[in-house]
């Protein structure tokens, strides 16, 4: 999102070093500054505390140099504001950001057209940022929008890249396409959003509905750059991914909205495709990776998880390694992925138990993968869980249904602001320390897949319980063809010369 002209700003802080100071800058830039700043604190690599408490002081002073009198907007007070939000919501404060972004759009609104093309242009960047941003949190959180397409005829700005924009107008390179920003695609995806959430307004959404949103995200898809194409084998840079995060987050929570018993997930296909793509990247995440992308590549994990797509799965966790304590979503979604893994095990353990038995013609055969598959996909606890933060709101969740919105859990509040860790990750200490770390996740995945898989373990084939046996006179009897070693420790079979006068014992069957 290219809301800084990046030779002006270049060259506008060159000249405060260079002798003019703090002092001869405006309030409202200075307070721009200390926000760019801020935003560049949370992406940098320094120890995780640090990057913290320094993005927190620096906010702090952005916010000092805000006017809150102020009846006279400039495009420096819109950015402030916008990148406050922006910085709030990749610190996974996101109730602060949707409120901060509010008085981004509320100033946005209040200014009126700016004179210079230079300007003009800008501040056509900084209105669709915003507007982005918007329709982002609004799909992601379940929010109403705070900008009406029908209330926005601000056009497009120019698709070149900064140092083709000039203060006499834009310089049209030929045959050269955008390479610092990717504004016009990711619009291309946010606009159909107010769409989706009018979509979402049923359940379910329409089969019909839903292919005319798939064929317009892959006009979408198509626009992005080649090798953004999840079947190019071509190594990607993890930069590539962040605009592609809107495109298939927005596509996913689309389908998830129609999770539910009677409806299995099809997200799959989606969560496969960010698989793809991440496993082509050709340097870790860590330094790229935005909020959105980590909550996408949680969700994706999920869906891959349920569907036994193991291997894909586990790049999905790889790749929240990566990221870690570098957002603060990251670890909440790997402990919420450990629970899902185990309840997805135990699910799978009873499936195994009864699905020879309930499926007629399977005998002592093992279920086939499919059956097996559909059953722990129709799931009412699993699909709970799949939906994750879906379940979290009242209005969202079908799990919810009939029950008394009195009655519902809320969050406490706690103090001490940004710097404060259970405010930004929702866990206490108690969370943290059963945490059990991602190379154990990983772990635990790969023992979900072995069990998966094994014909000895979860899948092997349904026996009857230990029969008793007991002498009686008589005939003989055939005996059940048990294997030895299948028979209860405690009731040893009897001996070859025993065998003619056993009987099976009532009580035993039952």
């Amino acid at each position: 999102m290219p809301l800084l002209h990046w030779p002006t700003l270049q060259r506008e802080v060159e000249e405060v070093y260079q002798g003019a100071g703090l002092q001869r800058m405006s309030a409202s830039w200075l307070s721009t500054l200390f926000a760019i700043l801020a935003g560049g604190s949370v992406f940098s690599s320094e120890r995780h505390p640090d990057r913290i408490h320094q993005a927190a002081e620096l906010l702090e002073v952005s916010r000092s140099l805000v006017d809150p009198w102020n009846n006279d907007f400039s495009l420096d007070n819109v950015r402030t504001a916008f990148l406050t939000s922006l910085v709030l919501n990749e610190l996974n404060l996101k109730s602060a950001a949707w409120s901060g972004l509010g008085t981004a759009v509320k100033m946005a609104q209040d200014m009126s057209g700016g004179s210079l093309r230079l300007e003009a242009d800008m501040r056509r960047r900084v209105w669709w940022s915003i507007y982005i941003l918007d329709q982002t949190m609004s799909l992601d959180m379940g929010r109403p929008s705070l900008i009406y397409d029908a209330d926005c005829d601000v056009t497009l700005p120019e698709a070149i890249d900064d140092h083709y924009l000039h203060a006499e107008g834009p310089v049209h390179p030929l045959n050269a396409d955008s390479l610092t920003h990717s504004l016009h695609v990711i619009l291309n995806v946010v606009r159909s959003i107010p769409a989706i959430v009018q979509a979402r307004s049923s359940l379910p959404i329409t089969p019909t509905r839903l292919s005319t949103f798939d064929a317009h995200f892959a006009n979408c898809q198509r626009a992005f750059p080649a090798a953004c194409d999840p079947d190019n084998p071509l190594p990607i840079p993890p930069h590539m991914l962040m605009p592609m995060a809107y495109l298939m987050s927005a596509r996913l929570l689309l389908h998830r909205h129609n999770l539910a018993p009677t409806c299995p997930p099809d997200c799959s296909y989606t969560a496969a495709e960010t698989a793809k793509l991440i496993a082509r990247t050709n340097a870790t995440l860590a330094d790229a990776a935005t909020a959105l992308l980590t909550t996408h590549i949680f969700r994706s994990a999920l869906f891959l998880v349920i569907t036994e797509q193991h291997e894909l799965a586990g790049v999905c966790i790889r790749a929240l390694k990566s990221i870690d304590v570098r957002r603060d979503v990251a670890v909440p979604c790997g402990r919420f992925l450990s629970l899902f893994l185990s309840a997805v095990a135990n699910k799978r353990a009873e499936v195994a138990a009864y699905l020879p038995r309930s499926v007629p013609g399977f005998g002592a055969q093992r279920p086939p993968a499919a059956a097996f598959q559909e059953a722990l996909c129709r799931d009412e606890e699993l699909l709970a869980y799949l939906g994750a933060d879906l379940q979290g709101g009242v209005e969202s969740a079908w799990v919810w249904v009939g029950a008394e919105r009195d009655a519902m859990p809320t969050a406490a509040s706690a103090s001490g602001g940004i710097t404060r860790s259970e405010n930004r990750t929702g866990l206490s200490a108690e969370d943290l320390r059963d945490w059990v770390g991602w190379d154990r996740l990983d772990g635990q995945l790969r023992g979900s897949a072995t069990e998966a898989w094994s014909p000895t373990s979860q899948y092997a084939p349904h026996t009857l319980p230990p029969i008793k046996m007991e002498p009686m006179p008589g005939p003989s009897i055939p005996r059940s063809s048990i294997p030895p070693n299948e028979g209860s420790s405690a009731s040893p079979a009897p001996s070859a010369a025993k065998r003619n006068t056993e009987r099976i014992s009532i009580a035993n069957i039952i």
